[in-house]
C-alpha cells in the first residue's frame, strides 16, 4: 500500500498561502506589468486580423466581408462617439464661461458685504476649475479589470501626451472627471496609459462637504435638459403631447430660483469597498461630518441643531449634494462628487455623522469618456 505523500499539498498550500499575502500595492504592480506585457500582444493580433480582412483576396467568402464591414463600422462609431464628446465637453466649457460672468456681475451688483465674497468665493473656484477643464487631457477607457471594476481602470493617455502638448498633464494625483463629477484621480503614469483610483474605491477619501440650495437646482435643471433632449430623439415612444413643454417649463422655474447655496457639513467621502459587484459600484460614504469650526464659508453650527449665526439650518439632508472643499490637496474645491442618500443617527455622545452617498456620475458602471485635469 503507498504511503500518501503529503509534502506536494504542503508546499502548494504554502504557495497559496503566499500569493493572498501579497501586499495589495505589490499585487496592483504585477497586475500592470501583466497587462502591460500583454497589451501590445492583443493590439497587434487585432491589427492583423483587421489589416487580414482589409486586404482579403477577391474570394473571401460573404462572411468574410460582412466581420471586415462590422470592424470598419465599430471604429467609425468609436470615433463618432469621441467627436461627440468633444463636442460636449466644448458646449459644457461655453455654458461654464456663462455662468462664470454670471457670479461675476451678481458679485458686483449685490451690494451687501456677504453676498460680495459669497459671489467671489464661488466665480474664484469656477475660474479655477474652468482653466484646468480647458487645459485637460480627453481620455478612452481601455481596460478594466472584473475583479476591481470598483476600484481602478486604466486610460489610453500617459507620458507621450505630455511630451506632445510640452506640460504635464497626466501626472500623479491629476483629478479624472466627467462633466464637473469627480471619478477618480491618477495614481501611476506610463508612456501610452495611466492608471486611475477610482472614487468607489475604500482607499480614495477626497474631502468634501454638504452643499443645499441652487447648485441643486442647477444639477436637476441639466438632468431635465438631458431627458427633454433624449426623449424629443425618441420618435418610437409614446408620451402625452404635452410633457416636453412641462419639462421645459420646470427647467427654467429651477434657473429662477435664488442664486444662493448653502455650504454646510463637512467630512470624508469614500467607497462602498465592493469591487466585485458592479451594481454597488457608485454607493459612497461618509464619515466625520460636522461643523464645529467657522471657516471661509461661514460660521460654525451646533452639531444636533444646526443652530449659529444665521439660524438653525439642520447640517445634513438626504438629497444634498457633496462637493470637494480642496482641502485634501488633490481635488479642486466646489466639483460634484454625490448627493446623499441616507444619513446615520447620530449616537450618544458622537461628534460626527455617518452617511451614504451615492455618485453623481450618470454611467459609473459603464465609463468610457473622460477627461484628465492637470494636477493642483
Amino acid at each position: 500500500m503507498n504511503r500518501l505523500r503529503l509534502r506536494p499539498y504542503i508546499l502548494l498550500l504554502l504557495a497559496l498561502f503566499s500569493l493572498l499575502s501579497i501586499p495589495s500595492n505589490l499585487s496592483e504592480k504585477l497586475r500592470a506589468v501583466a497587462i502591460s506585457a500583454f497589451s501590445p500582444t492583443w493590439r497587434g493580433l487585432e491589427s492583423i486580423r483587421i489589416a487580414a480582412f482589409t486586404i482579403a483576396p477577391k474570394k473571401q467568402s460573404v462572411s468574410s466581408d460582412v466581420e471586415a464591414l462590422e470592424l470598419q463600422c465599430t471604429a467609425l462609431r468609436q470615433q463618432q462617439e469621441m467627436f461627440r464628446e468633444l463636442l460636449l465637453s466644448q458646449q459644457f466649457i461655453e455654458e461654464e464661461r456663462s455662468r462664470f460672468r454670471e457670479l461675476i456681475r451678481l458679485g458686483g451688483v449685490s451690494g451687501d458685504r456677504q453676498q460680495e465674497d459669497y459671489f467671489q468665493k464661488r466665480s474664484h473656484y469656477l475660474g479655477d476649475v474652468l482653466l484646468k477643464r480647458m487645459q485637460a487631457i480627453p481620455a478612452r477607457v481601455i481596460f478594466r479589470e472584473p475583479a476591481l471594476w470598483g476600484s481602478t481602470l486604466w486610460l489610453g493617455v500617459g507620458a507621450r501626451d505630455n511630451d506632445a502638448l510640452g506640460r504635464e498633464i497626466v501626472a500623479k494625483n491629476s483629478p479624472v472627471v466627467v462633466g464637473t463629477t469627480v471619478v477618480g484621480v491618477v495614481e501611476e503614469v506610463m508612456q501610452r496609459k495611466c492608471r486611475v483610483r477610482l472614487i468607489t474605491d475604500s482607499s480614495l477619501t477626497p474631502s468634501v462637504r454638504a452643499v443645499r440650495g441652487s447648485e441643486q437646482d442647477r444639477l436637476l435643471a441639466c438632468q431635465i435638459d438631458q431627458l427633454v433632449q433624449t426623449l424629443s430623439r425618441r420618435s418610437d415612444l409614446e408620451f402625452p403631447d404635452n410633457l416636453l413643454h412641462t419639462l421645459s417649463e420646470m427647467k427654467e422655474e429651477l434657473g429662477s430660483g435664488s442664486p444662493y447655496s448653502l455650504y454646510l457639513a463637512k467630512g470624508e467621502l469614500h467607497g462602498s469597498s465592493a469591487p466585485l459587484f458592479r451594481g454597488l459600484c457608485r454607493r459612497l460614504k461618509g464619515v466625520g461630518f460636522n461643523y464645529d469650526f467657522s471657516d471661509e464659508e461661514g460660521d460654525s453650527r451646533e452639531l444636533r441643531t444646526g443652530a449659529g449665526m444665521g439660524g438653525s439650518v439642520p447640517l445634513l439632508k438626504v438629497g444634498d449634494l457633496l462637493v470637494t472643499t480642496g482641502m485634501d490637496g488633490i481635488f479642486p474645491p466646489d466639483l460634484l462628487v454625490g448627493q446623499i442618500t441616507a444619513i446615520s443617527s447620530l449616537k450618544e455622545g458622537g461628534c460626527s455623522y455617518g452617511l451614504e452617498a451615492r455618485s453623481t456620475a450618470p454611467n459609473l458602471e459603464e465609463l468610457r469618456d473622460l477627461f484628465v485635469l492637470p494636477p493642483q
